[in-house]
């Protein structure tokens, strides 16, 4: 069966690649692996679809991003704290900048740093026109960088 031993790849080069940007999107408490379990099951009712596309990655990590922000919200609803989840691994500065940063600078940028998409290819994944990316990535960099620079009062 091509269509399972094709999945079945796709599978394994993604896994941790989506675990890990899922990392920086789901709220404490809960686990990145859930979100990326329930993405691949998406993309595996469809695979005869999604395999198709230029950059089935991209489609993955849209899902997944979508379920993870399903959850932000819902924390959210339920007055849950933003915080970095215990099982994130990393500078905890930065995730915790990222988890500041509003949901399409995020995307934007995850799509950049950890897919590694061109400004061309964000833009398509995110349904929107390059400009739109560059003016997401540019005001998701400023805002790192200043939340990054910061001067911490409990640091010495």
């Amino acid at each position: 069966m091509e269509h399972d031993a094709e999945f079945e790849e796709f599978y394994a080069t993604q896994w941790s690649r989506l675990v890990a940007a899922l990392g920086h999107a789901v709220p404490e408490g809960d686990d990145p692996r859930d979100a990326a379990q329930e993405a691949f099951a998406r993309a595996f009712a469809r695979w005869s679809t999604v395999r198709h596309h230029e950059q089935p990655d991209a489609w993955l990590f849209l899902t997944g991003f979508r379920i993870a922000t399903r959850l932000r919200r819902k924390a959210a609803r339920t007055e849950a704290t933003m915080t970095t989840p215990s099982h994130q691994v990393g500078n905890v500065e930065v995730v915790l900048a990222l988890a500041q940063l509003p949901e399409r600078q995020r995307a934007a940028l995850l799509l950049r740093a950890v897919y590694g998409l061109s400004t061309k290819d964000t833009a398509r994944a995110l349904r929107c026109r390059e400009g739109t990316v560059k003016s997401l990535l540019a005001r998701g960099r400023a805002a790192l960088a200043i939340s990054l620079t910061e001067e911490d009062p409990t640091r010495e």
